[in-house]
């Protein structure tokens, strides 16, 4: 039934009534397809809600279960420590495509693991890395790249001896990252692209051994609500006058660039060639690492050296390392 609210008025003792807007809510599951001759190529979700409901995709996650094997599908007998890396529920996914009505509306870079790799870092406390984001494989390094780091050998129990995982995490892109709802009688096709085993397996030791990722299962989460009918009246009239609904997005981007080893400065790259961004970050992590070695983390970033940084926005020159002084002092 209609839920409802009741709020007193304490000048008059008056109730006033008031119903809400929505009628049920609850998450619905959407089992991804797979290539039946490709078991770790892209997974799609088709994403449809029926005539009446409506689909909450800030509220979208992704719940995959894997085990980590050796090359022939068999548990690892090696005795050195292996683990999945760091914040693996969002490193498996390389990038995300999304259709909605056929009809391409987001395709990102190849970076999705550094992007959320970074909304982690620097958007949750410690305490909120050590509980809640746990349940995404989170689990925070205090030395990276070293086989005696605490979250390392944690994360290397979680999957010993072929033992399975399940993690969870949100979808963060740009149509998940705004608050509206996606409309009705929409079909939406989600495809997750994953990364390579090198990419997503550590093992400081060398060990020899070709580790492999096997993704046992993967399902998508979506919250659906039902909404109240006048208030699914009013959003189909105002649909048939202005044939078009808006949505206000924030998209943070991840670009990748490359510096040859032999070279002692990095040439011009073009950041962004639309709006001007609200805050950009900068990290420098190992084109070994990046493209994915069972030895070498892909977030270790480090500073390589570098004794200066600018950045030119029109025909100005900011030099960030004077700015950053400047911040500090304040």
């Amino acid at each position: 039934m209609l839920a409802t609210q009741d709020c007193s008025l304490s000048s008059r003792s008056k109730i006033i009534r008031k119903c809400c807007s929505v009628f049920s809510k609850s998450f619905i599951s959407f089992t991804a397809l797979h290539n039946a001759f490709l078991k770790n190529g892209p997974c799609e979700f088709i994403v449809t809600g029926n005539s009446r409901s409506y689909l909450n995709l800030k509220k979208t996650w992704m719940v995959f279960t894997f085990k980590i094997t050796d090359s022939a599908g068999k548990p690892v007998t090696d005795t050195k420590l292996y683990a999945p890396v760091n914040n693996i529920a969002h490193s498996i996914v390389k990038n995300f495509s999304v259709h909605i009505n056929s009809q391409l509306v987001y395709h990102n870079s190849v970076n999705y693991a550094y992007k959320s790799y970074f909304e982690n870092l620097l958007m949750y406390s410690n305490e909120q890395k050590r509980s809640t984001l746990s349940i995404s494989g989170y689990s925070p390094d205090s030395v990276i790249d070293n086989k005696d780091d605490s979250a390392f050998k944690t994360r290397s129990a979680w999957v010993k001896d072929g033992k399975k995982m399940q993690v969870a995490a949100n979808i963060s892109i740009d149509l998940t990252n705004q608050p509206r709802v996606l409309l009705n009688n929409c079909n939406m096709k989600l495809t997750a692209y994953p990364n390579s085993d090198e990419f997503l397996i550590d093992n400081y030791e060398d060990s020899g051994v070709k580790y492999k990722f096997e993704i046992e299962e993967v399902y998508c989460i979506v919250n659906e609500m039902d909404l109240a009918d006048g208030l699914a009246n009013e959003m189909e009239t105002a649909l048939m006058e202005h044939k078009l609904f808006q949505y206000p997005l924030i998209s943070p981007q991840v670009r990748s660039f490359f510096i040859e080893s032999s070279r002692l400065d990095s040439p011009a790259t073009t950041l962004y060639t639309s709006k001007m961004p609200r805050r950009i970050f900068m990290g420098l992590v190992s084109g070994v690492a990046y493209n994915g070695h069972y030895n070498k983390s892909p977030f270790n970033f480090q500073p390589f050296d570098l004794t200066r940084e600018g950045l030119q926005v029109t025909v100005e020159l900011w030099d960030v390392t004077y700015i950053i002084r400047k911040l500090r002092k304040r």
